[in-house]
């Protein structure tokens, strides 16, 4: 019965889907995000691979519609967080999934780091981003481990810098999605056959530390990324200069301190 459920739901005409897009959308469910999250379900619960693989046989229908999401740009979308989601479930444990999602040449490397994510502080948007970005962001883990060239793709990517900025430098309220970030550039900074690639991204990483206009908010989060760099800033004359200019230093004493309660006070 789920297999025939299932090929029915993936086999829906394209232009059913897009006419769901078209439909007023918000933090509230939509059709389209039902449908997608039935997929998903149907998924997780099977162990048959066979699931999967219609899966591939209608990757590029998915990959449009995620598109077609992106382009529209609505906030807190249920839709595309469940495509997101369907998308990540497909990808665990499979590396034919994987291949499809790290491809160079289909656009899909553009359409999962051109995710439109908007950060706001209401306690709606906490919520959605919080349930929802983890997903997108553990689906980006597994495409890095998966391929060094995805990953050189995401290194220079400016979303990525921008995901650093704004869940690991400024803000304390998305644990999970630092979480996973962190893991994220972990992968990239160790992707030794690309080392100008790597450098680049290290020079990046440091200059979103010195730059960041929120960072004392978040003293713990940046004492695990510069942990990450601190090599690079030590060893480079300029970029020291540049710590002692800003607001990092003091940050990072706080964030110590925090660690490490008996390293201040008086005694």
């Amino acid at each position: 019965l789920s297999k025939t459920l299932f090929e029915y739901l993936i086999s829906m005409e394209e232009a059913i889907l897009h006419a769901a897009v078209d439909r007023p959308r918000g933090y509230a469910s939509s059709p389209l995000a039902s449908y997608i999250r039935c997929l998903s379900s149907i998924v997780q619960l099977a162990e048959d691979g066979w699931f999967k693989a219609q899966f591939h046989r209608h990757f590029t229908k998915f990959h449009q519609l995620l598109d077609s999401l992106n382009d529209l740009g609505h906030e807190m979308d249920v839709s595309k967080a469940e495509l997101i989601r369907f998308l990540y479930v497909t990808a665990v444990d499979c590396p034919e999934t994987l291949d499809l999602l790290t491809d160079e040449l289909s656009g899909i490397r553009e359409s999962l780091l051109g995710y439109y994510i908007i950060i706001r502080p209401h306690k709606s948007h906490i919520i959605y981003n919080r349930q929802h970005l983890p997903f997108l962001y553990n689906l980006l883990l597994l495409c890095c481990r998966h391929s060094a060239s995805f990953t050189v793709f995401l290194m220079h990517h400016r979303n990525t810098t921008w995901a650093v900025d704004n869940f690991i430098c400024s803000s304390i309220r998305y644990p999970e999605t630092l979480a996973v970030l962190l893991q994220i550039i972990d992968e990239a900074l160790g992707l030794s056959e690309y080392p100008e690639a790597v450098s680049d991204f290290r020079r990046r990483v440091i200059r979103v530390l010195l730059e960041s206009k929120a960072i004392t908010n978040c003293p713990d989060n940046v004492v695990a990324l510069f942990r990450r760099v601190a090599d690079d800033v030590l060893g480079n004359a300029e970029e020291l200069h540049g710590v002692l200019e800003s607001s990092l230093l003091e940050c990072l004493f706080v964030g110590l301190a925090q660690s490490h309660p008996t390293c201040s006070g008086n005694g």
